[in-house]
């Protein structure tokens, strides 16, 4: 269960629910919901995509690699690195 993402699409609903919003701020809402919401799609995709190469890979016996989570990491500390200027500890992203 990835209970960030189940806050995060409940979060964004929320936004575009808000009863006091004006109908023009509501539908801008409602469009940022679905871009939320298809950006978590797009992610989904990427980690069975991840996940599915990696076991026919392991199937055929080639190197696996690193996988979603660990490639996921690489890039956020590149991102820190390069945006920030930061290196970000390894235990920064452990759950």
């Amino acid at each position: 269960m990835n209970r960030i993402k189940i806050t995060g699409l409940w979060a964004s609903r929320s936004l575009s629910q808000n009863p006091k919003l004006s109908f023009q701020q509501r539908v801008r809402e409602y469009w940022h919901h679905l871009i939320f919401r298809s950006a978590l799609f797009s992610l989904d995709i990427l980690f069975w995509k991840a996940k599915i190469t990696r076991w026919i890979r392991r199937k055929l016996g080639m190197t696996l690699g690193l996988d979603f989570e660990d490639e996921l990491e690489r890039s956020m500390r590149g991102f820190a690195k390069s945006n920030f200027g930061m290196d970000v500890a390894h235990a920064a992203f452990e759950g």
